[in-house]
């Protein structure tokens, strides 16, 4: 009697293997597995894909770097940078606790190295559970509210809302840019501290010399970026000057 004929391609256990090793590669719960799974394919089991589905689960755990060799802790230096929305907000998260002086090293490997403590993940790449990217982002947002930032609260967006209105800024406040007002706004009362900035100086005179804005309220977000930029320069600065006396 002939043997039966299989439906599937002789690659299917090697890729089966692949998709596993993947998993545990990118330290996926079994949640998150399943999820990406469903996403990408419409099938929560490897198992159950046919071989085109196999290919684009693959495709996908190659774009999060499971198979480049950067495994087990190596340095992430020269690796293109995570670029999904989370990652870019933990990035800025974690450049402006760079620029309110909190941490001494700005780079990408440092960043890694933060959410690693947290997650136990060696890579944004690879943080592909909702769960573990927000404690990232918490545990971000907690170390800069030590640091002195006020997160805002809706009170302060509607304060700010209705100082664009009065000066007929009729457009929404932009995305971000209320987080970015409470930065410089933690940053200058380090400088006050410094003794950087007179004690009765106001950030609003500050920003109207260097932008022609009456108040931060007013700025762009990529105006509050460069903003918050100059102040961390003047910032570490005047950090430097004071630990040298």
């Amino acid at each position: 009697m002939a043997a039966p004929k299989t439906t599937d391609d002789p690659n299917r256990k090697a890729e089966l293997a692949k998709i596993h090793a993947a998993k545990r590669t990118l330290k996926l719960t079994d949640e998150s597995y399943r999820d990406r799974l469903r996403r990408i394919t419409g099938k929560e089991s490897a198992g159950a894909m046919d071989a085109a589905d196999r290919a684009k689960v693959i495709a996908d755990f190659t774009r999060l770097g499971a198979f480049d060799g950067k495994q087990g802790g190596r340095s992430v230096r020269g690796r293109r940078r995570a670029d999904h929305r989370q990652a870019r907000l933990a990035r800025a998260l974690w450049l402006s606790a760079w620029h309110l002086g909190v941490i001494d090293d700005a780079s990408e490997g440092a960043l890694a190295a933060f959410a690693k403590r947290q997650t136990g993940v060696d890579d944004l790449h690879w943080l592909t559970d909702p769960k573990q990217i927000a404690a990232v982002i918490e545990a971000l947002k907690s170390m800069l509210a030590r640091a002195g930032v006020v997160w805002p609260t809706t009170d302060t967006i509607a304060r700010i809302k209705g100082l664009r209105d009065m000066r007929g800024i009729t457009e929404p406040v932009p995305r971000g840019l209320p987080d970015r007002l409470a930065v410089m706004e933690a940053q200058w009362r380090k400088l006050i501290g410094l003794r950087a900035v007179q004690k009765h100086a106001w950030l609003k005179v500050w920003v109207g010399n260097r932008y022609g804005r009456g108040e931060p309220a007013f700025l762009t977000p990529q105006e509050a970026d460069r903003a918050i930029r100059a102040l961390g320069g003047w910032l570490r600065k005047a950090k430097g000057e004071g630990e040298r006396r």
